[in-house]
C-alpha cells in the first residue's frame, strides 16, 4: 500500500476528532451567549418593572399629598365661613349649623394635622387661599345687605362644598394604597355625609319658608 495514502487515512480520524471538538466548543459558546443574552434581557425587564413600580408608588404618594392638602384647605374654609354663620346668621337653624360645622371640622382638622405629620406632609398655612378669601368676602358683603340672603347663600355654599368633599373622600378611600389614609377617610365619611344630608334638608326648608312668605 502507498505510504502517503496510508498516512492520510490515519490522519482522517484525527481531523474528525478535532472538528467534533471544535463543533462542541462552538455549540457551548453559542449556548453560553444565548444564556447570557437571555439573562441580560431578564435583568433589563426586571429593572424596567422595578422602575415602573417606583413610579407608581411616587404617583400614589403625590395623589395622597394632594388629597390631604385639599382636605385641609377645604376644612379651613368651612370653619371660617361657619364662623360667619354663627355670628351673622339670622335663622336659628343656620346659626346652629355654623356652630356644628365649627366643632366637627375643627376635630377633623386636628386629626388631619396629626395624620399629615406622620406622613411628612406640610399642610397649607392657616390663612385662606385666594378662592376661599373671595368667598368669605362675598358672604360678608351679603350679610351686610341682608341677613336672610346671607343665610341662603351660606347654606347653598355648604351644600356645594360638602358634595365635592364627600366625593373626594370616597375617591381617596377607593384608590389610595396607604391603609392609614384609607382608614381615616372611611372614618371621616359618615360625618361628612351627615353634614351633606343636614345642609340639603336645611336648604330645602329655607326655600320653602321663603316661598311661604311671598
Amino acid at each position: 500500500m502507498n505510504e502517503s495514502f496510508t498516512g492520510e487515512t490515519e490522519r482522517e480520524p484525527e481531523k474528525e476528532g478535532v472538528m467534533r471538538k471544535a463543533n462542541v466548543v462552538n455549540v457551548l459558546l453559542l449556548t453560553a451567549g444565548m444564556l447570557a443574552s437571555g439573562s441580560s434581557l431578564l435583568i433589563s425587564r426586571q429593572a424596567m418593572a422595578n422602575e415602573n413600580v417606583e413610579k407608581a408608588i411616587l404617583a400614589d404618594k403625590d395623589k395622597d399629598k394632594q388629597f390631604i392638602t385639599q382636605a385641609a384647605r377645604g376644612g379651613k374654609a368651612e370653619v371660617e365661613l361657619s364662623q360667619l354663620a354663627a355670628e351673622r346668621g339670622t335663622d336659628k337653624d343656620v346659626v346652629q349649623l355654623g356652630q356644628k360645622m365649627i366643632q366637627d371640622h375643627g376635630l377633623i382638622g386636628d386629626e388631619l394635622k396629626r395624620l399629615a405629620e406622620r406622613k411628612g406632609i406640610a399642610l397649607p398655612k392657616d390663612e385662606l387661599d385666594a378662592k376661599g378669601q373671595a368667598t368669605k368676602d362675598r358672604l360678608v358683603q351679603t350679610a351686610e345687605r341682608s341677613g336672610i340672603a346671607f343665610d341662603r347663600e351660606y347654606v347653598r355654599k355648604m351644600v356645594a362644598d360638602h358634595e365635592m368633599t364627600v366625593a373626594m373622600f370616597e375617591r381617596e378611600a377607593r384608590n389610595t394604597r396607604d391603609p392609614e389614609i384609607r382608614d381615616w377617610a372611611l372614618r371621616t365619611l359618615p360625618t361628612l355625609r351627615d353634614h351633606l344630608q343636614h345642609v340639603h334638608d336645611l336648604d330645602d326648608d329655607l326655600r320653602k319658608r321663603q316661598t311661604a312668605k311671598r
